[in-house]
């Protein structure tokens, strides 16, 4: 499962993560996966999962092989079609509309059901005070925010 914007998740738990930047024209692109076994939770704050859990794991370079065959797949996508063709794709693979999330932006944390993306791709998040559209954060699924929240 996709939890917004960037994590892939098993059984809950964080399996890998993309991260991009932007730097004027240029996207500058980072990915992890843990594929032998995850770090420690007292390394990370948080339990993970890798994908030896889920049986044997082929080598690395053909991982980041089927990785890159997949981005270039989806450039293309985008490139034929549009983004809201990838937004809707990527609506398959998320968690479905109605999970609870906490949005942490440091010290603030903002808590409400998961809406949807916009048409931009910014997560919609639906709350007491209304849908709110979120840019960035860290997004948590509800237990893991009400842990996070109750350390602060």
């Amino acid at each position: 499962m996709i939890k917004w914007p960037n994590d892939i998740l098993l059984d809950g738990q964080k399996l890998g993560g993309i991260l991009i930047e932007r730097e004027g024209r240029m996207l500058v692109i980072g990915m992890g996966a843990n594929l032998q076994q995850p770090p420690q939770e007292a390394q990370i704050g948080r339990t993970a999962a890798s994908l030896g859990q889920c049986g044997p794991v082929p080598p690395p370079a053909d991982v980041a092989k089927a990785i890159l065959a997949q981005l270039a797949h989806w450039c293309t996508v985008w490139r034929q079609d549009d983004f809201a063709v990838l937004c809707a794709e990527w609506r398959k693979r998320a968690h479905p509309v109605g999970t609870p999330l906490v949005v942490s932006g440091g010290t603030t944390y903002e808590k409400g059901q998961f809406a949807g993306l916009a048409a931009d791709g910014r997560l919609l998040l639906e709350t007491e005070q209304g849908m709110k559209t979120i840019a960035t954060g860290d997004i948590l699924l509800a237990e893991q925010g009400a842990d996070v929240a109750s350390r602060h």
